[in-house]
């Protein structure tokens, strides 16, 4: 009986573990639908388990096209948990949303390439002190937005700043394209899109399926 319990045993975990994993087997693709709603942390876009409209508390009604925009514009985001308890959060501490089926970031930017790493361009106006002092620096006035490009480490869930020493970092946790990377000419910029998408294609990204 001792001997017989062991394998019985160990297919149970088995199970349970696959059981576990299940709902993590779903590799990202342009088909995924995500839940919309606001992703107060990261983790629950990772989770797809957003907070949906009908749990936030605003005076905004739910079905609002600018629902989120109008949210966000707030100090505070206050809402329902699954307790029915009310949580509140700073807005500027919230993650982001879901919307359309496309994620957007705390500051309304489209994350358009979606994987192991994701990128997205932040624009903001230029403010008059900046301004002010680009106009001493340089003899033509300066944009009236500013652009920025970030990137999203999914692994680690990290927000970093797109540049080279950055992107570097992370292709070198492979080696093999890291190396093709190192070794093909020209400089990174003309490149890191190519081997942004090779990376993303060699190192999936799964979000849990229902």
């Amino acid at each position: 009986m001792r001997y017989l319990l062991t394998p019985i045993i160990l297919c149970l975990f088995v199970s349970q573990t696959n059981g576990q994993s299940a709902s993590y087997d779903l590799p990202f693709s342009v088909e995924f639908q995500f839940e919309e709603g606001l992703y107060v942390y990261f983790k629950q876009w990772k989770d797809n388990t957003p907070i949906r409209r009908e749990q936030i508390i605003s005076l905004s009604q739910p079905d609002n096209p600018y629902f989120f925009e109008e949210i966000l514009s707030q100090p505070w985001v206050s809402y329902y948990n699954q307790y029915n308890e009310i949580q509140r959060v700073k807005s500027s501490k919230v993650f982001g949303y879901s919307m359309g089926n496309a994620v957007f970031t705390r500051d309304h930017a489209e994350i358009r390439t979606i994987g192991a790493i994701c990128m997205f361009t932040e624009v903001r106006p230029v403010t008059n002190i900046e301004r002010t002092f680009a106009s001493l620096a340089f003899p033509f006035p300066p944009r009236n937005e500013n652009a920025k490009a970030f990137i999203i480490d999914f692994e680690y869930n990290r927000k970093l700043f797109f540049n080279k020493r950055n992107m570097e970092e992370i292709l070198g946790r492979d080696p093999l394209l890291y190396r093709d990377y190192r070794q093909t000419k020209g400089k990174w910029r003309d490149k890191i899109h190519q081997y942004i998408a090779l990376y993303n294609e060699r190192h999936p990204i799964y979000f849990p399926m229902e």
